[in-house]
C-alpha cells in the first residue's frame, strides 16, 4: 500500500523500564514493530554520508570514493500536547517515575523514528536514535511549541508492500494543546509577567562514536554535561528578576553585591561573597478552557545576565537569560498531568 504523511515511533528493547546497550539500534521494522503516530507540524531528516574522495597526485580531479562515517538526523516542530509527547519526554529525559513525572536522568532511552513520504509513497525508519535537545517556546499569541533535534544509528526504506499506518499515541482530539493565555509563570512561586520564554534542554551526545570496523554510531553515550537553560522577556514593569542579577539578590534590604570597598586585598571578615541569585522556576499550563495539561518545573534557577533597553516614550524591554542547575535528582522535572 502506498504511504501516507506521518511521524510515528517505537521504543526500543523489550523492557517498559529498562534499556540495555543490546537494546541500542533495535527497533522492529514494517509490520513486525509496534508504531504510535504523533501529530508535529514540522520534520526535516538530514542524511550524511561524509564520502571520502581520493586525491592523487597526477590528475586534478578525484579517482575514487569510499563511504564514510554514516550519520543520520533530524527535527521534529510540534505544537506541545502534553499526553502525545509522553515517549518523547521519555527519549530526552528518561523513563517516568513512580509519580508520573520525567526527571532529567543521565541514562536516555533510545527510539525508532518512521517517516511516511505520502508523494513518494515511501517509509523510511532511523533506528538507534536519541533526543540531542529539546526546546520550548512560549510567545504572546502563538500556540506554545516545540522544536526536537535527534541523532540515529541508520536507515531502513520499508520493503514497498510492507508499509504501515500507525495508530495514534494518543488522538490529538482527545490530547488539547497548551494555550500561552492560560500559562502561569512563577519565579519563587510567585506570579509574573512575561512576553516570551524559552526552555532549551541539550543532551551533549558525542556525534562521533565511531570506531574501525564499523561506518554506524555505535551508541547514545554523553560527551559533556547536559543544559537546561533559557531566556525570559519581561513585562515592563518587572524588576525582581533584573535585581537578581544586578546584585544577587531580590531582597529589598540588598542593594549591590558583597564585596571589598577598594582594590582586591582581602582580610578575615570583608572576604567576596560574589552573591548569586538561586530561584525556583516554573510554568503551569493550561488548555483553552483552563484545564491543566501539565507543568514544567525548575526548582533551581540561575539567572545569569539581564539585558534591559528602551527608546524614546516606548515601554522599556527587559529579559533574563537563565540555566538550570539540579543540585538533586527532583529538582527538575516535567509532569504531564493535572497534579
Amino acid at each position: 500500500m502506498a504511504s501516507t504523511r506521518f511521524l510515528a515511533l517505537q521504543r526500543e528493547g523489550s523492557s517498559e523500564t529498562a534499556q540495555t546497550a543490546a537494546d541500542y539500534g533495535t527497533g522492529g521494522s514494517g509490520a513486525n514493530a509496534t508504531w504510535y503516530k504523533i501529530r508535529v507540524t514540522g520534520i526535516g531528516d538530514p542524511v550524511s554520508r561524509n564520502a571520502a574522495f581520493e586525491e592523487a597526485i597526477d590528475i586534478s580531479v578525484a579517482t575514487a570514493a569510499v563511504g564514510g562515517a554514516y550519520k543520520v538526523s533530524g527535527t521534529i516542530d510540534a505544537t506541545l500536547r502534553f499526553a502525545s509527547f509522553s515517549r518523547l519526554f521519555e527519549a530526552m529525559l528518561g523513563f517516568a517515575s513512580s509519580d508520573g513525572n520525567y526527571y532529567l536522568g543521565d541514562t536516555p532511552v533510545s527510539y525508532s523514528f518512521l517517516i511516511g513520504d505520502d508523494q513518494a509513497g515511501r517509509q523510511t525508519q532511523y533506528k538507534g536514535c536519541g533526543i540531542s535537545s529539546m526546546e520550548f517556546n512560549l510567545s504572546v499569541g502563538q500556540f506554545i511549541t516545540t522544536k526536537i533535534s535527534w541523532i540515529g544509528k541508520n536507515a531502513v526504506e520499508i520493503t514497498p508492500g510492507q508499509e504501515v499506518e500507525p495508530a495514534w499515541l494518543v488522538a490529538p482530539t482527545a490530547d488539547a494543546p497548551a494555550i500561552w493565555y492560560n500559562a502561569i509563570v512563577k519565579v519563587d512561586n510567585t506570579p509574573i509577567t512575561a512576553k516570551s520564554i524559552t526552555l532549551r534542554l541539550d543532551r551533549k551526545f558525542d556525534q562521533d562514536y565511531h570506531f574501525i570496523g564499523s561506518p554506524l554510531l555505535q551508541g547514545l553515550y554523553m560527551n559533556g554535561q547536559t543544559e537546561a537553560s533559557g531566556t525570559i522577556t519581561l513585562g515592563s514593569g518587572e524588576w525582581s528578576e533584573l535585581k537578581a542579577v544586578l546584585v544577587g539578590s531580590t531582597s529589598d534590604a540588598v542593594h549591590s553585591i558583597t564585596a571589598p570597598a577598594t582594590g582586591v586585598t582581602q582580610t578575615l571578615g570583608t572576604e567576596s561573597k560574589n552573591e548569586l541569585y538561586t530561584g525556583a522556576f516554573s510554568i503551569d499550563l493550561h488548555d483553552k478552557d483552563g484545564v491543566k495539561v501539565g507543568a514544567i518545573v525548575a526548582g533551581d534557577v540561575v539567572f545569569n545576565e539581564s539585558n534591559r533597553s528602551v527608546q524614546g516614550r516606548n515601554q522599556w524591554e527587559k529579559s533574563i537569560n537563565y540555566r538550570v542547575i539540579v543540585p538533586t535528582a527532583t529538582s527538575f522535572y516535567i509532569n504531564p498531568g493535572a497534579s
